[in-house]
């Protein structure tokens, strides 16, 4: 049989009924799967499709299409879906690219693989297509991919110093930094330019989280040190938050809002607990999944824990309610699972302490919320003593009209 497994042919394409260089990886009776070795592609033909090479076509034109490997990425599930690769063919669909070889992979064999870097140019700035890539919940970053085209460095540059419109631009290389600096100084004031550079420039917003730079700032929460520079991070979410439609479901699907939650502790500094809620509040009101976001990474839990550890701090106490009531909304669901996380005993707790006026307002604000859509809250309120608890406070405030 000429037609044979490795052999060269020309192929009718089924997209546009024209001949073209390919060779057979396949049969299945009278059945061939060819690849097109000037495209990459490959399809199942009939042998009436396909017509005998007498010679390699690679002896006159070397194969126009060569096999490549998207560096610094694996697949965010088991392995790569379909949805996966629709999306890589989106990033790459009439845009000219630039490519950098990383590896080579089985140099001396048919099977030589080339590991590369692929870099879209069209915003200006060469932005990695695996980050792109990973910023629409299509794969995960490798811890290679945070430090391309950064050189070994702890001094900050000099247009972070400067700020104006050039910082502006650079922007995503700054949070590239941040994974990439060592001094904790430097990544304290280039957290710090960020946030600045962000809050002065709010048209740059949406093409900072089109840019994939939300993956790279969801990555350095996990990896800096020190409050000030996590409390700069936050904060820029903060600010993207309220001005950027979708940056949500990005903090979301890189793990933002878990290291946001984990910094809820008495370990952190008022201000980063203080940042931390506001973030949290922001979220939950946008919408029902962003609150079942914070609720699976333990914000709920910490929320209660941290009320009732606080009590003495009234800054903490009012940014701690403040997230939990947008967080409960007029929800039973999430009500309840407040009520389950222990508010009813962390709101008397500081009813029973003799702190300010305020931090008595917040507690009762909270317990009102959970009396008010959660129908199991009476149970609670009985055995936690909140009802002598308010009692209590309403004869000591007698005058407020907020309190009563």
């Amino acid at each position: 049989d000429k037609l044979h497994v490795g052999g060269f042919v020309l192929a009718l394409a089924s997209a546009d009924d024209c001949w073209y260089r390919a060779q057979v990886v396949r049969r299945l009776n009278d059945e061939f799967c060819v690849q097109y070795v000037d495209f990459g592609n490959r399809e199942w033909r009939r042998s009436g499709h396909l017509r005998q090479l007498l010679r390699e076509p690679h002896s006159e034109l070397p194969a126009q299409a060569i096999a490549c490997s998207l560096a610094d990425i694996v697949p965010a599930g088991e392995e790569w879906t379909p949805e996966d690769t629709a999306e890589l063919d989106n990033l790459f669909l009439d845009t000219p690219m630039l490519a950098k070889v990383k590896e080579v992979r089985d140099p001396e064999s048919e099977a030589t693989t080339y590991v590369v870097e692929m870099y879209d140019p069209s915003s200006g700035q060469d932005v990695l297509v695996a980050a792109q890539l990973a910023a629409s919940g299509h794969g995960k970053l490798l811890p290679s991919a945070l430090s391309f085209m950064l050189p070994e460095n702890t001094s900050v540059p000099e247009y972070v110093k400067q700020l104006g419109d050039a910082a502006v631009d650079k922007l995503p290389d700054l949070c590239r930094c941040l994974l990439h600096y060592k001094e904790q100084d430097a990544v304290l004031e280039l957290s710090a330019a960020i946030r600045t550079l962000l809050d002065e420039n709010k048209a740059c917003h949406a093409e900072f989280l089109r840019s994939a730079a939300i993956s790279l700032l969801c990555r350095a929460l996990e990896i800096v040190e020190g409050d000030e520079t996590r409390g700069n991070i936050v904060a820029s979410f903060s600010l993207l938050i309220a001005s950027v439609p979708g940056v949500c479901e990005a903090i979301a699907s890189h793990g933002g809002i878990k290291f946001i939650c984990q910094f809820l502790s008495l370990l952190s500094s008022t201000s980063l607990v203080q940042t931390c809620c506001l973030v949290l509040r922001q979220l939950s009101e946008i919408s029902q999944a962003m609150r079942d976001v914070i609720r699976d990474g333990g914000g709920v839990r910490l929320l209660c824990q941290l009320l009732s550890l606080a009590c003495q701090d009234p800054q903490i106490v009012e940014a701690v309610v403040s997230a939990m009531v947008a967080f409960a909304g007029d929800s039973e669901r999430n009500c309840e699972a407040l009520r389950n996380e222990g508010v009813v005993q962390a709101a008397c707790s500081i009813l029973g302490h003799e702190t300010s006026v305020r931090s008595h307002e917040q507690a009762a604000q909270c317990l009102e919320v959970i009396a008010a859509h959660c129908p199991r809250a009476a149970s609670s309120f009985r055995r936690t003593g909140a009802i002598v608890q308010l009692s209590s406070v309403m004869l000591q405030c007698q005058n407020d009209k907020a309190m009563v």
